[in-house]
């Protein structure tokens, strides 16, 4: 067992309370993309040490996002848990900085002190060589989504978007 298997042994993984809850109801005509981004997911995981790491959906409302937060084989590959951010037209980054701050134990102190960048480099630390899946959604802009980008070498993102341009701009040839 490799450290980094023994590290996040020791912890628990962390599962964001912005991830919706599932659905009542089954997802119906949805297997075979579900089963390509997490193909995608899988890549991007082993890709990381070389810059992989962003995926983006494109017009894709109501692909799946929170089944695949919650899959199991996703949660099998990312060790240390699931961070969400619902961005749409008007993100408040504060507001989901401080969310994922708190939920990787920053004290609210120290919270209190940081400025935007700063905030962006004391979440990076707190993550450090934990393995992230980081759900951005509903995108509009690059930037907000560049503002959320906040993880390590183990981190990787599926960022959904209505903009061809976000999507492009952000994932490159991750786009699906």
């Amino acid at each position: 067992m490799t450290k980094k298997e023994l590290v996040q042994k020791e912890r628990e993984p962390i599962y964001d309370s912005a991830i919706p809850q599932l659905p009542p109801f089954p997802l119906v005509g949805r297997a075979e993309v579900l089963e390509a981004i997490k193909q995608w997911i899988w890549t991007a995981n082993d890709e990381l040490n070389d810059g992989g790491g962003t995926g983006a959906l494109y017009r894709m409302p109501g692909v799946g996002k929170t089944a695949l937060a919650h899959d199991p084989e996703v949660r099998a590959d990312f060790l240390d848990g699931v961070l969400w951010a619902g961005l749409g037209l008007a993100p408040e980054p504060t507001t989901i900085l401080s969310r994922w701050g708190t939920l990787l134990d920053v004290s609210p102190t120290v919270q209190a002190k940081q400025k935007s960048d700063e905030w962006r480099r004391l979440l990076q630390e707190a993550i450090g060589e934990r393995a992230f899946l980081i759900v951005l959604d509903d995108a509009w802009r690059i930037e907000d989504a560049r503002n959320l980008q906040i993880g390590g070498p183990y981190c990787a993102y599926l960022i959904t978007t209505r903009s061809s341009e976000v999507a492009a701009t952000l994932a490159g040839e991750g786009g699906l």
